[in-house]
């Protein structure tokens, strides 16, 4: 089963200005996750982060044009099979920067 690279950074939603916003902390961490594809990368990364007490979450597209990470329809559809979501309120927690195949 192929190997990929989650990359998160932990932070915590401050206001400024009246305005929620993530702040994160120094420091990308990594959590290697065996998995079928990106999408199922993404829902183990979720659940194990939530087992360690903080809430998963992600950048929304500033477009709107697209899901966030780059994911596609069908990986997308892949994440809600697994009764997963999208996690875009700011909260804090962990932010899934990158879902990448680890070498």
């Amino acid at each position: 089963m192929p190997k990929f690279a989650v990359m998160y950074v932990k932070g915590r939603a401050v206001t400024q200005d009246s305005k929620p916003h993530f702040e994160a902390y120094p420091g990308t961490l990594t959590f290697e996750v065996d998995a079928e594809n990106r999408a199922g990368a993404y829902v183990l990364a979720c659940k194990h982060l939530n087992k360690l007490g903080m809430a998963a979450l992600v950048e929304k597209d500033p477009t709107g044009e697209s899901y966030p990470l780059g994911f596609t329809d069908s990986e997308v559809r892949i994440i809600e099979k697994a009764k997963s979501q999208f996690h875009t309120e700011i909260v804090s927690g962990a932010r899934i920067i990158k879902i990448v195949a680890a070498g």
